[in-house]
């Protein structure tokens, strides 16, 4: 099946109705997922937090950086640093975060102008934007 196809589907699993490709989770499965959710971290996030860690202990700003244009900025929130400097970027990673969404989005649906004023910075024109699932640039 096409992504995006016009079809309507509904079809009825269990408890759970799954129409247009979206599921309604039923209180069950809520359950579970906060269970499995409560303090269990997968090895690959494990090793990626220590990664940013490691960045935040050394001062590697330009590393930092690398991660929020490449569309992983969400990697750094909650981190912080006693350096002012680095504490004052890693604040501002989800402002950044914001603004190269909405550079992306622009350019989606055409908005000329919007792109141009959220282009301030040159960085932002060419960073990756992984909310989209697409990490498209």
């Amino acid at each position: 099946e096409a992504l995006g196809a016009e079809e309507e589907t509904d079809t009825t699993e269990g408890d759970t109705k799954v129409a247009d490709g979206e599921e309604e989770e039923d209180a069950d499965d809520e359950e579970v997922d906060a269970e499995v959710g409560d303090g269990e971290v997968g090895q690959g996030e494990v090793e990626l937090d220590a990664e940013v860690r490691h960045f935040v202990e050394t001062g590697n700003m330009e590393e930092l950086a690398a991660l929020v244009l490449n569309g992983q900025g969400e990697r750094l929130v909650g981190h912080s640093s006693t350096d002012p400097e680095l504490q004052s970027f890693l604040n501002n990673v989800p402002a950044y975060m914001a603004k190269i969404r909405a550079v992306h989005e622009a350019a989606k649906e055409g908005r000329l102008r919007d792109l141009q004023a959220s282009l301030d910075r040159r960085k932002f024109a060419i960073a990756r934007d992984n909310s989209s699932g697409l990490g498209a640039t």
